[in-house]
């Protein structure tokens, strides 16, 4: 039973894993405004107001992508890793696990799972270090996809927890 409902948690972290990727992982808004005359607002008798509104949002892949444009192939590369081949890696183990039986799976699925976390945090924070680092002013907002890509990380582990084997050694 417990295995039973480890396959039907797994498969629900699998559609989470790529809704997570799918969808936007984080929205990041640019607002400058500048007042002033200067030149042109003494020329004209008046003060002039300029507003630069941007809204940006990205999913993994994008941001994978624009880091890679920008020659930042190492956190590209992390980014990756972290949320792309460790989940889908650690998601193909499991499901050998459970139709194989061979605890020597199990035991390296459980292992790559204690970076599970790390996939949400490292993604979080380097996307939006990195993104504000080319920008003055800018907020950064979770969407979606990082709340999908959380439910995969949650469902996997406990998946993980009920296949676990019973003679097994950690």
């Amino acid at each position: 039973m417990k295995k039973a409902i480890g396959l039907v948690l797994l498969c629900a972290s699998l559609v989470f894993l790529v809704l997570g990727l799918i969808y936007p992982f984080m929205t990041f808004k640019i607002d400058i405004k500048m007042d002033g005359g200067g030149l042109i607002g003494s020329f004209f008798g008046n003060s002039i107001a300029e507003k630069f509104n941007k809204t940006v949002s990205y999913n993994i892949p994008q941001a994978m992508r624009m880091l890679f444009e920008h020659k930042m192939y190492f956190v590209g590369m992390l980014i990756g890793l972290f949320a792309i081949v460790v989940p889908s890696l650690k998601t193909i183990l499991t499901l050998i696990y459970l139709f194989n039986q061979r605890s020597g799976v199990y035991r390296f699925a459980s292992f790559i799972g204690k970076f599970a976390m790390a996939d949400v945090f490292c993604v979080g924070v380097i996307i939006a270090f990195l993104y504000t680092s080319f920008n003055k002013v800018l907020t950064a907002q979770l969407e979606i996809g990082f709340y999908y890509f959380s439910a995969y990380v949650i469902l996997n582990i406990i998946a993980l927890i009920l296949m676990k084997p019973i003679k097994s050694i950690e």
